[in-house]
C-alpha cells in the first residue's frame, strides 16, 4: 500500500546519500551540491540553477505541507545529505513509536 510506498521511497533515498558519502570517501572528493530527481519525474522544461539565496534547499511545488519532495531537489551537499539520511531514520521512529507505544 501507500505506507510501504513511502517506507521503500525514504530507504531508497537513504541509501542514495549513503552511496554518495561512499564515493566522496573512496575518490577523495567532496560534493558542493546534490539534485535528487526521482527518475520518473519527466522534465520538460530547461532547470535553471540557482542555489536558493537563504543557503536552503529548493524543491518543485508539488505540495510544500508535505515538506522537501521526493520527486526533485537540490541545495548544499550536507543539507540534502542530511534530508536524504533523515527522513528514513524519522519514519523508522515513528513507526515503531506508533505500533509501540511503550518505545
Amino acid at each position: 500500500g501507500t505506507l510501504a510506498n513511502i517506507i521503500r521511497q525514504a530507504y531508497s533515498i537513504q541509501r542514495v546519500a549513503s552511496l554518495i558519502r561512499t564515493r566522496e570517501h573512496n575518490a577523495w572528493l567532496q560534493c558542493t551540491h546534490i539534485l535528487m530527481a526521482r527518475p520518473d519525474t519527466a522534465i520538460l522544461t530547461p532547470v535553471l540553477w540557482r542555489p536558493p539565496p537563504d543557503g536552503g534547499i529548493a524543491v518543485s511545488a508539488v505540495n510544500p505541507s508535505l515538506g522537501v519532495p521526493d520527486r526533485f531537489a537540490y541545495g548544499p551537499a550536507d543539507m540534502m545529505l542530511r534530508m536524504m539520511s533523515e527522513r528514513y531514520r524519522h519514519l523508522q521512529r515513528n513507526l515503531m513509536t506508533a505500533w509501540n507505544p511503550e518505545i
